[in-house]
């Protein structure tokens, strides 16, 4: 994953000054109202207050961070993502977005409808406990902890986009044959600790670079795919699928084939979890800021980050039971 970003912080001159305090105070106040989830703002991760946060975005960003000493406990975020609705502007201030239901979907959103294929995107992740410490000004190192859940459904035909969303009880979709050739779900969780460290490596006059790395190791939890080179399918109503033609692989990891609720096996279930692999994310981060901006208590007039993320995999064992089906299924029950 790439990530690149640019910010750029105005000089407060002291004939403009009286009006940006105004307008500072006001964004202020409004991002600092309870329930607000500033971990997952992109913003938030790219500024010198974020600390720790900064860590997934861009560890180069570690390097000139304002505390000695950053503590995070845990927290949480989640991030979902489609191509087959996009929010109607005046949801916004319409008060509709507070309560969608499916009779109020189309007040909400816009269907993105006659597209080739659509797709869903879910990422979640849990911190856990994580410690950032300043060495001095321009370098610090940190420690992180995470559960990490990514989940992706791709090349959905529009039918399967709409029981995707609004469920399966849509009878105008019932008693049609319908087919979704070439759709794909991938699901992996896993747990991510890592060491990492962001530095100054250049400085002269306005200019400075910072560059950071980290190392993270992975332990894969569990894993699943499945693809359907061909699938034509109906439901007689919202509990009964009929598969009419298919050909799918699949694949899961074995420790969830290791996991049966009438005789758990803890033996097998350790002997089926994947080893451990390794994880890197690399960044670099270019600052302009001038004595004036320092006298000014501003942290920079511009900075360019660029960072690279997620490099590495985890290989889960595959259990047994992965294969290929091809066939048809008549009045298979969802319940």
């Amino acid at each position: 994953m790439l990530a690149f970003l640019f910010t750029f912080i105005p000089t407060a001159r002291p004939y403009r000054s009286c009006f940006r305090l105004l307008l500072g105070m006001a964004l202020a106040g409004f991002c600092s109202q309870p329930g607000a989830q500033a971990q997952g703002w992109l913003a938030y991760q790219s500024m010198p207050q974020a600390g720790i946060h900064a860590t997934s975005l861009n560890p180069a960003f570690l390097s000139r961070n304002p505390y000695r000493v950053d503590i995070q406990l845990f927290g949480g975020s989640s991030l979902l993502a489609n191509t087959y609705l996009s929010l109607r502007s005046d949801s916004l201030f319409s008060g509709a977005l507070g309560s969608v239901t499916d009779s109020t979907i189309d007040e909400v959103f816009v269907r993105k409808e006659g597209q080739d294929s659509y797709a869903f995107m879910l990422s979640s992740e849990l911190a856990g406990p994580s410690l950032m410490i300043a060495i001095n000004p321009k370098h610090s190192v940190a420690l992180t902890s995470r559960f990490r859940t990514l989940a992706s459904v791709s090349q959905l035909q529009e039918a399967g986009a709409r029981f995707a969303i609004e469920g399966l009880d849509i009878p105008e979709l019932w008693d049609k044959n319908l087919t979704n050739d070439g759709g794909q779900l991938a699901v992996a969780s896993f747990l991510d600790a890592g060491l990492a460290y962001g530095g100054e490596v250049f400085s002269q006059g306005a200019h400075s670079l910072q560059v950071g790395a980290h190392l993270r190791l992975l332990r894969g939890l569990a894993g699943a795919y499945l693809y359907a080179d061909g699938l034509t399918y109906s439901l007689d109503n919202a509990d009964t699928l009929n598969i009419l033609q298919s050909d799918l692989d699949y694949a899961y990891s074995a420790n969830v084939a290791a996991i049966s609720p009438q005789s758990p096996n803890l033996q097998d279930l350790r002997q089926s979890l994947p080893r451990n692999s390794m994880g890197l994310d690399i960044g670099f981060s270019y600052i302009y800021r001038t004595k004036t901006h320092a006298l000014l208590g501003l942290p920079y007039r511009a900075r360019i980050g660029l960072g690279v993320r997620d490099l590495g995999g985890i290989a889960f064992r595959t259990s047994p039971g992965t294969g290929t089906f091809s066939g048809s299924v008549s009045g298979f029950p969802l319940e």
